[in-house]
């Protein structure tokens, strides 16, 4: 599960929380890709490209909190984990799709550019998901002592 999961569960206000100074961290990754674009414009840069990469990340990380929220909201926990996993697998989809939209709609550049879009985003993404993981779920750097 997320760490917003292990939030609610613990009842702890996540970083996410409206109040949290960290809550606009959260989405980092869709601001850049939104702020990308008058760079990508006045860079002439394949705007198909920029588009479907831009427009599948954004989706799939919308597809990612509904998806979130419906697993925490479950109450099985095992139907949660399914539904959790089934969302990875649905975001991956989403994103995959549309880079192949975009390499094949247009040119091979448009194609690059939507890999390199979604690169960025799920790099920052990735970034900020570390930063934003409850203590608890961080790695304290003690190894497990054998018996």
């Amino acid at each position: 599960m997320t760490g917003a999961a292990v939030d609610m569960e613990a009842d702890r206000p996540g970083p996410q929380a409206s109040g949290s100074p960290l809550a606009a961290l959260a989405y980092l990754d869709v601001a850049v890709v939104v702020l990308a674009l008058p760079i990508v414009l006045l860079a002439g840069g394949p705007l198909l490209g920029f588009g479907a990469g831009a427009g599948g990340w954004i989706v799939a990380r919308a597809v990612g909190v509904a998806v979130d929220r419906y697993a925490l909201g479950a109450p099985n926990p095992r139907t949660g984990l399914i539904v959790a996993i089934a969302g990875l697998f649905l975001r991956l989809w989403i994103v995959t799709l549309a880079i192949v939209i975009a390499a094949r709609a247009g040119e091979d550049k448009d194609g690059l550019t939507a890999v390199i879009v979604v690169g960025v985003a799920f790099t920052i993404y990735l970034a900020t998901s570390m930063i934003l993981r409850p203590p608890s779920m961080r790695a304290s750097g003690r190894r497990p002592e054998s018996r």
